[in-house]
């Protein structure tokens, strides 16, 4: 009788995944030559696997009491008690018993199933508060009725000399914390010392370094300037005051470029720049690049044509005068380009 049973239940059921596998483990049973061991612990793991998940298990658990008398027939029905209940085989029964009862079959063993997947750890959780409260409220109530009860000497002074030990270790140890805070506090004291100083220290090497920067390096001169000078020579016994005025620009790496209409002209570089913070002195020397305008062939032994030596006073960082090569007095005035190509229109 329990091959058919279990075949019924198969098709009834429309073979699921685990119902499959309980099919493999009957027809293991039927035949064990063909199917062999590994479908039988197929079943079984799978089967171990599923009742191990809350969902599936009170499911099944749900669905085998509330169709309890599908489980009885399953499992205990003869032909004799089939036809008792109206049907011939045990398959026509199930079918409509299955028609009777689609709720309780389907519907119902969902909603337990779904209850107690959702509500048992609900209730635990519950439980454990419940539980933890009971218990303060029992600590609470003995200690409140504790206090009137009478205390023996042995443990009233082995409770003395236990907290009296307790006191002057806690003692012991705010001692021993405070003498860490003064460490500490002390440390931080020399650690913000030393970065004031060193900050100190950085503003210092900077400022130096501004200096350095400015005594060796062009950038206080950089940018474009109007030049005009002028010089006395005598010619034929009469004095002669002669004058000019140029645009320039000097960059960082010392070129001296005098501004036309149409072009920048590299005629000098400046060399032995430095620059006195402290009285606003300026000291370079123009290196002639190209010959003089005029001069077919310059004498190199004349140094006038080679080299020009300023010695200025900067004015605001906008303005230097003085003089070139001791007898040309010069005046250089910082301009934009806007100013320069007006001029040269």
């Amino acid at each position: 009788m329990a091959a058919p049973r279990l075949v019924v239940l198969c098709v009834w059921l429309k073979k699921p995944r685990f119902i499959k596998s309980s099919c493999i483990f009957y027809q293991s049973l039927l035949q064990p030559k063909t199917i062999g061991v590994e479908n039988i612990k197929d079943f079984f793991s799978s089967a171990n696997d599923r009742l191990k998940n809350p969902f599936v298990f009170s499911f099944v658990s749900s669905w085998a009491i509330i169709n309890w008398p599908v489980v009885i027939a399953l499992f205990w029905y003869g032909s004799q008690d089939i036809e008792k209940t109206g049907f011939k085989t045990l398959q026509s029964y199930i079918v409509d018993y299955s028609i009777k009862h689609y709720w309780e079959l389907y519907w119902l063993p969902l909603i337990f199933a779904m209850g107690y997947s959702v509500g048992m750890p609900v209730l635990k959780n519950a439980l454990r508060v419940l539980y933890a409260k009971l218990d303060s409220i029992g600590e609470s109530a003995a200690l409140k009725y504790s206090k009137y009860g009478n205390v023996p000497m042995t443990k009233y002074l082995s409770f003395r000399e236990n907290y009296i030990a307790r006191t002057e270790n806690l003692e012991k140890i705010i001692k021993s914390e405070n003498s860490t805070i003064q460490l500490l506090e002390k440390e931080k004291t020399l650690r913000l010392e030393a970065l004031g100083e060193k900050n100190e220290l950085t503003i210092q090497i900077n400022g130096l370094n501004e200096k350095i920067r400015d005594i060796t390096t062009l950038h206080k001169i950089t940018g474009t300037w109007r030049s005009t000078f002028n010089y006395q020579v005598t010619m034929d016994g009469s004095v002669n005051t002669i004058s000019g005025e140029e645009f320039l620009e000097i960059t960082i790496d010392g070129s001296y470029a005098v501004l036309t209409k149409n072009e920048a002209r590299i005629v000098f570089k400046i060399i032995h720049f430095s620059y006195n913070a402290q009285d606003g002195t300026v000291f370079f020397i123009k290196q002639r690049m190209i010959p003089p305008e005029g001069l077919i062939d310059p004498n190199p032994s004349q140094i006038v044509y080679k080299h020009l030596v300023n010695e200025l006073i900067l004015h605001n960082g906008n303005l230097m005068t003085g003089r070139e090569n001791g007898v040309i007095n010069i005046r250089y005035e910082r301009v934009t380009l806007d100013e320069i190509n007006r001029q040269n229109n």
